[in-house]
């Protein structure tokens, strides 16, 4: 596992957005692949169990993934919450925890969960550097 923080998003996956093709992200699936792209993390690291140590970020990563599941489907928290094996209370404890980063606009994570939600609404696409 490479030991990316939710602070260090990937160089090469936030370098320039452009408008157009935006991609479609209906299935949850989709959408927990790239926020496992963005901080480079599998999504087996997300499963991580609390108190083991160094998985700080890992949790922070899942409790973003929560939050983006939430906000971009219609998924109950129930249901958000089988995909990681967590009851309701865990996932809306998530949705809450992210909420406040980005209303207190915490510098580890404001920029990285707003530049995800542009690319999730679909307002901007993630220009991609692999591809000529």
């Amino acid at each position: 596992m490479n030991k990316t923080t939710a602070l260090q998003v990937s160089p090469y996956l936030f370098p320039l957005l452009t408008i157009h093709n935006p991609r479609d992200f209906s299935d949850p699936e989709d959408i927990i692949a790239f926020v496992c792209d963005i901080y480079e993390v599998s999504r087996k690291d997300l499963h991580t169990e609390k108190g083991m140590r160094g998985v700080q970020h890992l949790m922070t990563i899942r409790q973003i993934t929560f939050y983006m599941l939430c906000r971009f489907t219609s998924l109950t928290l129930i249901n958000i919450g089988n995909f990681f094996e967590k009851d309701h209370a865990t996932v809306l404890h998530a949705v809450k925890c992210v909420r406040n980063m980005k209303e207190t606009k915490d510098k580890k994570y404001y920029t990285s969960i707003t530049m995800i939600e542009l690319v999730l609404n679909n307002k901007c696409k993630v220009y991609d550097r692999t591809r000529n």
